[in-house]
């Protein structure tokens, strides 16, 4: 584990309810995961305080820590991945939208496929880089994955 997505994750579970369970509680998240009991707004605060912490972050460790919640156990670190791309516009407009790719790998459940693909790319984003985004939604819309076929349409 990413020792960044580790401080995360302690944070996490400090504000979390003390207890882990399914984060299956609706038919909209549809996740398998564990979740941790963290509402939204806690998270977006977590995310934003950790990101004061560490206001200079180079892009090897941005990617290594995105790669490392995307495989994290809980829900609540999935969505975090999202947060990060919204919150960090610089570092995120330098990824490689293959990573989006490996990424959908570990999330089930709209909830989660929602919080890294909705409105997180900006049409900049997307137009840097238009001929792989267009490649990778097109593959996504064709993929046996539901998840990745929803990531398409949330693209």
């Amino acid at each position: 584990m990413n020792k960044f997505h580790q401080e995360l994750l302690e944070e996490i579970k400090a504000a979390g309810d003390g207890e882990s369970h399914t984060a299956q509680g609706s038919n909209y998240t549809g996740s398998t995961h564990i979740g941790y009991g963290v509402s939204v707004l806690v998270r977006r605060k977590i995310v934003k305080d950790w990101i004061k912490k560490h206001p200079v972050l180079p892009l090897v460790e941005y990617v290594d820590l995105l790669n490392s919640l995307a495989k994290g156990e809980s829900m609540d670190e999935k969505l975090t991945v999202g947060k990060l791309l919204e919150y960090l516009p610089k570092l995120r407009s330098q990824l490689d939208p293959i990573l989006v790719d490996s990424w959908l790998d570990e999330l089930t459940g709209w909830a989660e496929i929602d919080s890294l693909c909705q409105s997180n790319f900006t049409e900049k984003d997307l137009l840097n880089n238009w001929d792989t985004w267009e490649d990778l939604i097109r593959k996504f819309s064709e993929d046996i994955s539901i998840s990745k076929r929803r990531a398409s349409l949330v693209l």
